[in-house]
């Protein structure tokens, strides 16, 4: 049966965890108001103003987050140079989950849980399976290989907590970030049939990369913060981070919502770097840019996108036995908090749910 044994029967299991037993997490009452949005006034501040990262209670806030990366890794052996075995990739992944505080482990720490509302992945690489589509959303999940449905399921109130029911509504991570929105640890949870789908997707980097930094003190226009991420393209697994600096530039309102827009920049061009992993590089060449846009009034990160383009060479063991590698990948990512529910039908890049072929 394939594969992962039909994603373990179906997203079957009886390990218990986040969202194990219990069931889905209710969302926002259908046709109920919306509460009226956080100003600040005056707006835009005067002076010296403290930022906050806060995470709601209640139901929460919705996110999507999208990630898209491309490129290749390339490893060749010392005897054979001229054959270099070269491994392209492609992913494309959205995510939209809803966030709300939870009791934090420890003092100074932020604790949120996190709740899937829909998850797209379409991977591409030029090793088998050479496409892969995950979706699930509106209680099903399909899984494609190479134009090919290997499962296809609905949900079924004779068989709850089964098939698209053990992942929709139910929280999937736990997210720790420090009192600045710096993630700390993704924690991802669920049954186990649960986490192998999630164990698909590269869930824990994305949401760590794509988490925004609050400033830590009091700010005004032109005021620089600096935090460290690690990429989340293939890149990150050797460890590599950048040390990204954050500039106020100006406080502006976005789709009526009071913001600090933030520049957010970072390169790194370096020989015989080492990363905190310990994994020695011959060459880095980095370069990351963006801007996000954080809810004055609420303390919640309102948007956030980022593109960066990362090469790396090393060099590993001794001849005449020694390897050469090469790792080169361009990346982006957004984030958007999302106060009205997005059209049911489609994904943020506007195809179909479950229209692919």
């Amino acid at each position: 049966m394939q594969p992962l044994l039909a994603l373990l029967l179906l997203v079957g299991g009886t390990g218990v965890g986040c969202g194990g037993s219990e069931g889905p997490v209710p969302g926002p009452t259908p046709g109920a108001s919306r509460a009226p949005r956080a100003r600040v006034v005056p707006f835009p501040p005067e002076g010296e103003v403290r930022i906050q990262y806060r995470v709601p209670a209640g139901e929460g806030v919705l996110y999507r987050l999208q990630l898209d990366y491309s490129g290749y890794s390339q490893v060749q052996t010392e005897d054979q140079l001229n054959e270099p075995r070269r491994v392209s990739e492609d992913r494309k992944l959205e995510l939209h989950y809803r966030q709300r505080v939870t009791a934090a482990p420890s003092e100074g720490e932020i604790a949120s849980i996190l709740i899937m509302s829909a998850l797209r992945q379409q991977h591409m690489t030029s090793q088998g399976p050479s496409q892969q589509i995950l979706e699930v959303a509106d209680d099903r999940m399909r899984l494609q290989q190479n134009g090919e449905d290997q499962v296809d399921t609905v949900g079924s109130p004779r068989r709850p907590g089964r098939g698209p029911d053990a992942l929709l509504g139910r929280p999937f991570a736990i997210l720790i970030s420090d009192p600045q929105g710096n993630p700390m640890s993704v924690d991802v949870r669920g049954r186990p049939g649960a986490r192998a789908v999630l164990n698909m997707v590269p869930l824990q980097a994305a949401l760590r990369f794509a988490q925004p930094a609050f400033p830590p003190d009091e700010v005004v226009p032109g005021a620089t913060w600096q935090v460290r991420r690690i990429p989340a393209s293939p890149v990150g697994s050797l460890g590599l981070t950048l040390d990204v600096e954050y500039r106020l530039i100006a406080y502006e309102e976005l789709d009526g919502v009071q913001c600090a827009r933030v520049l957010i920049r970072a390169a790194l061009n370096a020989e015989d770097h080492e990363t905190p992993l310990g994994f020695a590089l011959d060459s880095v060449s980095a370069e990351l840019n963006g801007e996000a846009w954080l809810d004055v009034a609420t303390g919640q990160p309102y948007r956030l996108v980022m593109e960066d383009e990362i090469t790396v060479r090393y060099e590993q063991g001794e001849s005449p036995r020694k390897t050469y590698g090469r790792m080169s990948f361009s990346e982006r990512v957004i984030l958007d908090r999302l106060d009205s529910p997005p059209p049911a039908d489609s994904w943020a890049d506007g195809s179909k749910r479950f229209s692919s072929k």
